[in-house]
């Protein structure tokens, strides 16, 4: 049955993740082009390995999300997981079942990506979000870049375990030169990025960020010192999430490390070795290998060093 069908039908899909993005004309051109379908208790959506350009969307019911025959998450409609498309990565890393009949569409995401690039409000990222309430964090997080390609299993763990804490202005809420310890999400107020060129220096404004921008993530995925510090420039709510939790629920799934040999081995059949060092870290004489992140193909270009160490 075409879409939208109902009211309910069309406030269930403006929420959907990216759709909620799309201008109103774009959105009603989609949803006039669009269909809702059914399936039956025990019915496959799609199987693990497909690489069909679809996106699927449960709107009612609950699903099962297997590997194999194993059991790896279910989602249910009404919820924040359910606002993303199910297991979205192709090759498709699990098949889904219906635990429930559901209610569901398929969406070509090859045409929802030219609809988003054509959109004045196609980018992933919110901008110049006026005063939303301490409640819109969650939403705030759905149109993150970042937390966009996660799987919805992690997306919900990463939404139970993120802390909300009310700071005021003038509050540091990281340091240049500390250890990360991490990931923030600003869902009220306003804040100030500087960094100290050399000690002895005054600080230098990088970037003001307001409600729906994240900040922190670099040192944990470099595991490296803070590259800059963070001021309250007004009072508000961040959420948060510790090292360990973005680790293992974020960087995780979105790294893809090559080994040495693996990595010459992409050099070989048309890779570049791509160097993206700093200067100071330029004078080092061995130098290793880094790893793709989030999910991009190997193309590194090294000219500089020879040495590269094998480990």
């Amino acid at each position: 049955m075409a879409v939208p069908n109902t009211k309910t039908d069309d406030a269930l899909l403006k929420n959907l993740v990216p759709l909620n993005t799309l201008s109103d004309e774009q959105l009603g051109n989609l949803l006039s082009r669009i269909v809702v379908e059914k399936a039956k208790k025990g019915d496959y959506l799609f199987r693990e390995g497909d690489t069909d350009h679809q996106n699927i969307y449960l709107l009612s019911g609950t699903i099962a999300l297997l590997s194999g025959q194993k059991e790896m998450d279910l989602v249910s409609s009404g919820t924040q997981t359910a606002r993303f498309a199910l297991a979205h990565q192709l090759p498709r890393k699990h098949s889904a079942q219906a635990r429930t009949a559901v209610t569901y569409v398929r969406i070509d995401s090859r045409m929802l990506s030219d609809m988003l690039a054509r959109s004045h409000s196609a980018s992933y990222e919110v901008s110049l979000i006026e005063e939303p309430s301490s409640g819109d964090w969650m939403s705030l997080l759905l149109q993150s870049p970042v937390f966009q390609q996660i799987p919805p299993a992690n997306l919900q763990r990463v939404m139970m375990r993120m802390e909300e804490i009310q700071v005021s202005a003038g509050d540091v809420i990281i340091t240049q030169g500390e250890e990360g310890d991490y990931f923030y999400l600003i869902s009220k107020g306003e804040c100030s990025v500087t960094r100290t060129p050399e000690a002895g220096h005054a600080p230098v404004e990088l970037a003001k960020l307001r409600a729906g921008k994240g900040f922190g993530e670099e040192a944990l995925i470099s595991n490296k010192p803070r590259s800059s510090s963070v001021t309250m420039l007004t009072d508000g709510i961040l959420v948060r999430l510790n090292k360990q939790d973005f680790i293992e629920l974020v960087k995780q799934p979105l790294s893809r490390t090559l080994s040495y040999a693996n990595a010459s081995k992409s050099v070989d059949d048309g890779a570049l070795w791509l160097d993206v060092r700093t200067p100071r870290s330029m004078r080092r004489v061995i130098c290793r290998v880094p790893s793709i992140y989030p999910s991009s193909p190997c193309v590194f270009r090294h000219p500089v060093s020879p040495w590269i160490d094998p480990t």
